[in-house]
């Protein structure tokens, strides 16, 4: 709801709480890593990822089945203009993203990392390559926005990834496009969603 998801969303993309145990069996864990939030992937039967309650550590927020392949996440109102080149998509980081572009009837799809649109070749390969994902997708003169959190525009790493994912989007023929969010009050850092809160479609167009 932070990411002003409506209980509609909600219900309709399958999202649910979950126990920490329940999610030890869902991810196939060898420990409890405490109570979450279950995002399964529209296009993939049986792929989840999920967000924890409590950060493990002090980084890993986000857990999904250890040697699994990343995916992209493709709610349905971006799985209806996958074949239209003509309808503009965003792409962006993080599932709630999508899911609140799409709710305002801007399709999106996410990568779960800015460097996740690529996948391992094969498991402890150092190469990896663009995700099979890409090939569902009609690219041809598609107009794509890449738009990452707000620190897109001053953390390199960030920046290098939205820039290496521009190149593989004109490789494929798209008509791609880096989009920068600003920051809130306070140099706070701004996700999609939390723009499309604060300030809705029109001002993102």
């Amino acid at each position: 709801r932070k990411s002003g998801l409506s209980d509609k969303t909600i219900e309709e993309l399958g999202f649910y709480s979950a126990t920490g145990e329940e999610i030890k069996t869902l991810l196939e864990l060898k420990s409890d890593v405490g109570n979450g939030t279950v995002i399964p992937y529209p296009m993939f039967q049986g792929y989840n990822r999920v967000r924890l309650d409590e950060k493990l550590g002090k980084s890993v927020r986000y857990m999904a089945k250890p040697g699994s392949p990343n995916k992209f996440y493709i709610p349905p109102l971006a799985q209806s203009v996958m074949s239209d080149p003509s309808k503009p998509l965003i792409i962006t980081e993080g599932e709630k993203k999508a899911a609140k572009s799409c709710q305002e009837g801007v399709p999106c799809i996410a990568c779960s990392g800015v460097w996740n649109w690529k996948t391992r070749i094969n498991p402890g390969d150092k190469d990896s390559r663009a995700l099979p994902d890409f090939d569902m997708f009609k690219w041809e003169e598609r107009i794509v926005f890449i738009v990452f959190d707000s620190d897109a525009s001053k953390n390199d790493q960030v920046k290098k990834a939205a820039s290496s994912l521009k190149e593989e989007l004109d490789k494929r023929g798209a008509v791609s496009f880096i989009r920068f969010l600003p920051d809130a009050t306070g140099k706070k850092k701004v996700g999609l969603d939390d723009f499309l809160c604060e300030s809705g479609v029109v001002e993102l167009n």
